[in-house]
């Protein structure tokens, strides 16, 4: 919470009254995905989205409007002013929904409903599984504390699941039909991202061990959980707390590595044989923040994986280089697939006959912010094949659906749903607003998502092969008709050399035409990210409080072609200031807008930018760095990502000392 009162600080300093008229956007919304117009009266309505303009560059295919997953309101809607304003008490009452998984016919939807407590400060995270038409939802888990990553089994009679009720995270399994639990795994560190073989005869899954505990390094071998808690007693035993860090990439964030590795392991469900696929002084994978790149082939004797095994023990701190390697299920040497590539490769799927395996891939040594794109190798002849070349955008999780995938992209300030044709490279939009967080599919092409928007909670959602989108949820529906969860309205704002700066403006509760309000500027991290129109809580939280949010989507942002986010790599304090300056001048002059209560905002990176904005000029009267950086040479010689600084900032702080000087 302290974060929180930072935050609002920033509002505390902005709050006024004054004057305003309607938002009216200076060009239509995002052509591709927007689905939305602007008329001369300024309402709002649902229509076929237009084509791409000049204006708004790109040439990522145009997604159909979806009605249901369109934010039509307006922002002096009376029905809205009726309701209670957005507080850090009411976004504790938000429910989140994910982790969607289709069962083997379709016809259910497992999910996950997740419920925080502002008194702990903890949620709660309980399985629910739903019929595809909506008729029939029942809760499967009841546990006080997290049941999460539900999959299922093959025959579809149980499923299994990630609970934290006993010994730290396990893998359990139940009967869909309800019944008790059962606790299928004692794995001393943990486990994540487990996923389910074929046959449903193993569970192959990530957890972080010291490599002493699997046996003979270099060889699959039976793991030894007590050899594992042995050395953790010893540790917790020992006087001593310091660490002694014999190579780099001695820390993930704020958790230190302390000699353990990321290990896959695959469960035998008939005998409880344990073995440890990728023992040794690696990490398999080296990181993810999602999905950790595990899959079984069909025929289930093939488990694919991400690994960075190169020979320099400092090579991960220092490149990106992960590669997908294949590995016998029974035992074997693991194949490197992708050794020709320098950049980074990972989430390798197969295709559902198994004679395709696809995978993302960055081209670009050392550059983590590269477009991802689609790769896949035949297995019978090695021949690979790059897919959808064309398409502009990040490609991010993806699935395989018979000779399709579906996978979800950043474009323009949403994150849609699209189709490739493998065989044509043929691209084609599923979904247009919005934002899909989760999703999965059937072999008929049903596709069970998570949807939301900068006004609405995610819900859960399932897209029929006719195209048909039904909501399956409506966990929030009766926070929603109380408070005033605001939409977000689109600016396209003249930035740096030109180019337009996608703008979203959140109004503020009981908006009126002729008052101004204080406004706060969001400036995103990473930096090669999007804002896109996803629900946030402190987008909510200041228009709440009488203030008028914007959060913008400069240089070096995702979703907007590969150059504009290549833009910001050797001028970070170039570029994206002139961006944000460019924006908060257009705003200040909007009716609605009190210029002279004006604040910026930012984490991570934005920290750094609203850092940088606090010893140049500029017209804020308050300003918020989250966990910004303040001195470049410092950062290089403290964060475990050397790439990054050393590609965006053009090399070391001894090889590039006049970058380093500059935007410091």
């Amino acid at each position: 919470m302290k974060n929180a009162n930072v935050i609002l600080l920033v509002v505390a300093l902005t709050l006024a009254a004054c004057d305003s008229t309607p938002y009216q956007p200076e060009i239509p919304p995002c052509p591709p995905c927007a689905a939305v117009r602007s008329t001369a009266d300024g309402k709002r309505t649902a229509e076929p989205a237009g084509a791409v303009t000049a204006q708004v560059p790109s040439a990522t295919p145009v997604a159909l409007p979806v009605a249901s997953l369109v934010d039509t309101r307006e922002p002096d809607d009376p029905a809205d002013a009726k309701r209670a304003p957005v507080t850090l008490e009411a976004l504790y009452e938000v429910k989140s929904v994910g982790f969607p998984r289709l069962s083997p016919d379709g016809l259910t939807v497992l999910y996950t409903i997740s419920t925080p407590d502002l008194k702990t400060g903890k949620s709660d995270t309980d399985i629910w599984k739903v019929s595809i038409d909506g008729t029939s939802t029942r809760q499967m888990t009841r546990f006080e504390g997290a049941d999460f990553w539900p999959l299922w089994a093959p025959d579809g009679r149980s499923f299994f699941f990630l609970s934290a009720r006993k010994g730290g995270v396990q893998l359990w399994r139940m009967p869909v039909d309800g019944g008790d639990p059962e606790r299928l795994t004692h794995v001393e560190s943990g486990l994540e991202s487990p996923v389910v073989s074929p046959a449903g005869t193993h569970v192959a899954f990530i957890s972080e061990v010291y490599p002493e505990a699997g046996g003979d390094s270099g060889r699959q071998s039976d793991y030894d959980p007590a050899r594992q808690k042995e050395i953790e007693a010893g540790r917790a035993a020992s006087p001593h707390r310091a660490m002694v860090a014999d190579h780099l990439f001695y820390r993930r964030w704020n958790a230190w590595k302390e000699g353990r590795r990321r290990h896959v392991f695959v469960l035998e469900l008939g005998t409880g044989k344990l073995t440890d696929l990728t023992p040794g002084d690696f990490d398999s994978p080296a990181f993810t923040l999602g999905e950790a790149g595990l899959a079984f082939s069909p025929d289930g004797r093939e488990l694919a994986f991400e690994s960075n095994r190169e020979v320099d023990p400092d090579a991960h701190a220092v490149r990106n280089n992960t590669d997908v390697f294949v590995v016998p299920v029974s035992g074997g040497e693991p194949r490197n697939l992708t050794a020709s590539n320098a950049g980074f490769d990972g989430s390798p799927a197969y295709s559902p006959d198994g004679t395709r395996l696809a995978w993302r891939t960055q081209p670009t040594p050392g550059y983590e912010a590269d477009r991802f794109a689609l790769r896949m190798i035949d297995r019978a002849t090695g021949a690979v094949t790059d897919l959808a070349p064309g398409f502009p955008e990040w490609i991010e999780e993806f699935r395989w659906v018979r000779d399709r995938i579906v996978f979800v992209a950043p474009v323009k300030g949403r994150f849609p749903l699209f189709e490739l044709e493998v065989a044509s490279g043929k691209v084609s939009p599923v979904s247009g607003a919005g934002h899909v967080r989760a999703f999965d599919c059937a072999a008929d092409g049903t596709i069970a998502f998570t949807h939301s928007t900068t006004g609405r909670p995610a819900e859960l959602h399932v897209r029929q092969p006719d195209g048909k989108v039904r909501p399956l949820s409506a966990v929030n529906r009766e926070l929603v008709e109380k408070v005033d969860f605001r939409p977000a309205r689109e600016l396209w704002i003249d930035g740096d050399d030109g180019a337009k700066i996608h703008t979203f403006v959140v109004l503020p509760h009981g908006y009126r035409k002729g008052k101004k309000y204080p406004l706060v500027i969001n400036v995103h991290g990473g930096p090669q990210m999007q804002w896109s129109d996803n629900f946030r809580g402190d987008w909510q939280v200041y228009p709440g409080a009488g203030a008028v949010v914007a959060f913008p989507n400069p240089h070096g942002s995702t979703g907007y072609g590969q150059p504009f986010t290549a833009a910001i790599s050797r001028g970070w304090g170039g570029k994206v200031y002139r961006d944000v300056m460019a924006v908060t001048d257009h705003l200040s002059k909007q009716d609605y807008v009190d210029a002279s209560r004006m604040a910026l905002m930012g984490w991570s990176w934005g920290g750094y930018l609203v850092n940088w904005v606090a010893v140049h000029p500029h017209p804020f009267v308050a300003l918020a760095s989250m966990m910004g950086v303040w001195d470049l040479p410092s950062f290089h010689g403290t964060t475990e990502e050397l790439w990054f600084p050393e590609w965006d900032l053009g090399g070391t702080p001894w090889e590039a000392p006049e970058a380093y000087e500059k935007f410091n």
